[in-house]
């Protein structure tokens, strides 16, 4: 019986006794130190860092303060909030709540086996962007006595922001474009509606965000028209955010539909679907210029000759400022374009050379057939090094590319593929 309440957290009296015995019976010595020291150390058992879920919404304007919601997991009453640019902040106003539990409907079948999702806390936050903070997306993070967070993110932006209305049946209606709409897959088959009517004649861009935050979501956008038809559709199912462009016709009402491509639904699943009336930039040829040069380059995307939801070009002289990127909105007579990423270097900039490459040098190439490849031609000497790195994504292509080197017979000395990064990118 004395065992026993030792090891249900009896009296200090009770353990005081045994201790006593323990000196009248020094052969169980041992085995109530052992008891002694699991009760020290057992309570640090399964403590776990804390993970951040989502922000909800997770875009704002510089020159506002917004309240948010903050999804975390293990989170308590004494996280710390951090964002990576120092002029923003983000500060909690209420503690952390509950553990939230997902709501019906639920799975039943097969679906039913998959793992679930973790359990959220959510706590309401302040988030303040002073003026002057350039759009694209901010790194923040959370901490307390058990760790850090790896960070998540959120979006800095100048359109302005619509937050989803909850348990509306009726598609939400949109006022007036531009918008960014701030929503929320909350539950498993959820289908998110938004309805706007169109003011002129012209090509309107439809853009979803989740990756870029942090967001699970694999979304597909729908557009139908005033009798259901579907006239234009996308499908994320790469996880890299897509865009769709169509024509749309004054006065008539447009009906978007966004919902997960295997129709789940997760408080986490955020997202950030924009709708812009203009066209929409792809590509640019070259994609990117010296600091400080003006030259002309090639802009790809649609609608951006005719206003027609086609693939065409345009030519535009662009100046490039000093910074690293920037976003370039391509002007035309149907409308202004979203913001395409541009980039700067201190390299000379060519497209495609034909002849021997002088170095160093960045090239934008096209790959315009199914299994085509680019060469170029370089000259070296014994002791040279060279770095050679590709990459697709982070212009806006969807290409998943490899550099091979090659000697003048054309035997291939080595190859890069993937690299740590990305999918999309190649190193040598």
């Amino acid at each position: 019986m004395a065992d026993s309440q030792a090891h249900s957290g009896a009296a200090v009296p009770s353990l005081a006794h045994r201790v006593q015995e323990d000196r009248r019976q020094p052969h169980m010595r041992p085995f109530h130190t052992l008891v002694t020291v699991l009760l020290v150390v057992s309570p640090a058992v399964g403590q776990h860092a804390p993970s951040i879920g989502y922000m909800f919404p997770s875009a704002g304007r510089a020159g506002e303060t917004i309240e948010v919601t903050l999804g975390g997991y293990d989170w308590t009453p004494d996280m710390q909030l951090f964002v990576h640019d120092p002029r923003i902040t983000l500060e909690m106003i209420a503690p952390p709540g509950p553990v939230l539990v997902p709501e019906p409907p639920y799975w039943f079948g097969k679906k039913a086996r998959r793992g679930p999702f973790s359990l959220p806390r959510e706590t309401r936050a302040r988030l303040t962007i002073p003026a002057g903070v350039a759009p694209g997306p901010i790194g923040w993070q959370a901490a307390n006595a058990n760790g850090a967070t790896a960070p998540g993110r959120f979006v800095v932006g100048e359109l302005p922001v619509l937050v989803e209305q909850e348990g509306r049946v009726d598609p939400q209606l949109i006022a007036e474009l531009p918008i960014r709409i701030a929503g929320q897959i909350k539950h498993i088959r959820e289908v998110d509606e938004y309805e706007f009517t169109a003011s002129r004649n012209g090509p309107v861009t439809c853009a979803i965000t989740a990756r870029t935050v942090g967001s699970s979501l694999n979304p597909i956008v729908e557009v139908r028209d005033q009798s259901g038809r579907m006239i234009a559709d996308a499908a994320d199912t790469g996880g890299h955010d897509t865009a769709l462009t169509f024509a749309a016709e004054a006065d008539k009402s447009y009906r978007i539909r966004v919902y997960d491509l295997d129709f789940r639904g997760n408080r986490a699943f955020t997202y950030q679907l924009d709708l812009t009336p203009g066209p929409r930039v792809v590509a640019a040829i070259p994609a990117g210029g010296r600091r400080g040069e003006t030259r002309a380059v090639e802009f790809v995307g649609y609608g951006i000759a005719s206003g027609q939801p086609q693939l065409e070009s345009v030519v535009r002289e662009v100046s490039f400022p000093a910074e690293a990127a920037f976003g370039y909105r391509l002007e035309t007579p149907h409308g202004t374009s979203p913001p395409f990423r541009l980039y700067t270097s201190v390299l000379p900039q060519t497209v495609e050379p034909m002849g021997l490459l002088t170095l160093p040098v960045a090239v934008t190439g096209i790959i315009s057939q199914r299994y085509g490849h680019d060469r170029y031609r370089v000259a070296g000497k014994q002791g040279d090094v060279w770095s050679i790195s590709a990459a697709a994504e982070a212009i806006g292509s969807p290409l998943d590319l490899a550099v091979a080197l090659c000697d003048a017979a054309g035997k291939e000395l080595q190859r890069g593929d993937l690299t740590s990064r990305s999918l999309t990118e190649a190193l040598l």
